[in-house]
């Protein structure tokens, strides 16, 4: 599993759309690409949101990566 980065992947909360607070450890997420796994590091903008990502990481992990808000088909 190959490491992209130590920062966080996003800037934007993928939950809400808020400033990333830096303060907060971010969650890690394992992603399988074409060229092998990766660990996207997705950051929050609060602890709620930070709990909300942990329950489910690899939902926001391309939302995270694109700086995006998540988007569900199921709500």
């Amino acid at each position: 599993m190959q490491n992209i980065a130590q920062d966080t992947a996003n800037s934007v909360c993928p939950v809400c759309g808020m400033t990333v607070d830096p303060a907060l450890q971010p969650v890690i997420a394992p992603v399988a690409m074409d060229s092998g796994d990766v660990i996207v590091r997705i950051g929050s903008c609060g602890a709620q949101h930070h709990d909300v990502i942990q329950r489910s990481p690899e939902r926001y992990a391309v939302a995270a990566e694109s700086n995006l808000v998540a988007k569900f088909e199921d709500g």
